[in-house]
């Protein structure tokens, strides 16, 4: 079974993006953030999972996406492919 990886495991990749550690990034970055993890989702996924999150500006709250993974209101695995 495959299994999203923990939040503490995402967190470095974003903040990797974000240099004013603001808690945001360009959507662009979400994604490559998303991939550098390890989960593989097609590219209208990621897209799809970073609307949830966007805020005024277009920039993804990335924190907010960590928070509400972290909570298990939703499933990366319904989003991921092998």
């Amino acid at each position: 079974q495959w299994a999203a990886p923990r939040r503490a495991d995402f967190l470095p990749f974003f903040e990797d993006f974000d240099r004013l550690r603001c808690g945001r990034v360009h959507v662009s970055k979400f994604c490559q953030g998303i991939e550098a993890c390890g989960v593989k989702l097609l590219p209208a996924d990621v897209q799809e999972l970073a609307r949830h999150f966007v805020v005024p500006g277009g920039d993804v709250n990335y924190r907010a996406f960590l928070v509400t993974l972290r909570s298990g209101a939703f499933r990366l695995l319904s989003f991921a492919y092998l």
